[in-house]
């Protein structure tokens, strides 16, 4: 939690600086919708899910909103962005990707909910992997998602910890839970191009910048 906090506050400096129209340092309700005004829309279908969009987007403004002044100062900003850092915004954003998911509307996911399956496209069929996530994910192995449940994925966590896992089961040749820096050497053709990579990568921009 602490790394994403450090990284989100890094990132939103440049986010802000795109978004500001006004420059004044903060950003308005306005700016946002502004910005998502230029999202392109071809159907009905993705003029409605954008009306959707930018409501959800000034729900979750409004829970980043601390001092409740309708502005986002460099402090708030991340918890828009970056939901894993803020317990509320990632209540909310939680609860939003649950209902939009939820088609028969039972306040949980069921497998095909989750993946959002089309039975008729053989291109989105689930696979045995994501079939795998999903059980990891049913912590109280119900065959179905709740709103605690979900919340695991939508912070982020749950693909933290399975890179984590992926890294020790790659470099930890001697299974005493800890990698040195000549087990990472000795693993780096193994972890290139692993989810493992990317997160180490993503650490390593940051904390040079």
């Amino acid at each position: 939690a602490a790394m994403r906090k450090e990284i989100a506050a890094k990132d939103i400096s440049a986010v802000l600086d795109e978004m500001d129209l006004d420059k004044d340092g903060r950003l308005s309700v306005d700016e946002l919708i502004q910005d998502m005004q230029q999202w392109g829309e071809e159907t009905e279908e993705d003029k409605n899910e954008k009306t959707w969009r930018i409501e959800a987007e000034k729900e979750k403004f409004n829970a980043a909103d601390s001092d409740r002044d309708g502005y986002l100062d460099s402090e708030e900003l991340p918890g828009l962005f970056y939901p894993e850092t803020h317990d509320g915004v990632l209540a909310l954003t939680t609860m939003l990707a649950l209902k939009l998911k939820d088609k028969d509307q039972d306040g949980k996911l069921s497998l095909n909910e989750f993946w959002e399956e089309d039975p008729i496209n053989d291109d989105f069929k689930i696979t045995e992997e994501e079939k795998a996530d999903f059980v990891k994910l049913d912590k109280n192995r119900d065959g179905f998602l709740d709103l605690e449940e979900l919340k695991h994925w939508e912070s982020g966590n749950f693909h933290t910890e399975e890179a984590m896992k992926q890294l020790f089961e790659l470099a930890d040749k001697d299974n005493d839970m800890h990698v040195t820096a000549d087990e990472m050497d000795s693993a780096k053709l193994h972890i290139a191009g692993s989810d493992a990579q990317y997160h180490l990568m993503e650490w390593a921009e940051h904390k040079e910048l």
